[in-house]
């Protein structure tokens, strides 16, 4: 009768590491657009929550997929 093998679960605590590191800057970038938005400065605000948003959305998602990375 087979046995069942059970696969090994790789740990990557760089990986895990990395991306809470990446959740936390699009964090912190959030913060610096709203402050941004705030201040009373000649400051574009269409072009500053584009850019903004943008990057926010690739921090978090590359942040997100390294620790689901870590977690396989």
């Amino acid at each position: 009768m087979p046995v069942a093998v059970q696969a090994e679960k790789k740990e990557h605590p760089i990986a895990k590491k990395l991306g809470d590191f990446f959740v936390d800057v699009s964090k912190l970038i959030i913060g610096g657009v709203i402050l941004a938005g705030l201040m009373k400065q000649d400051i574009d605000y269409l072009i500053l929550s584009i850019v903004g948003g943008i990057t926010v959305i690739l921090f978090l998602s590359f942040g997100i997929w390294l620790i689901n990375y870590a977690n396989k």
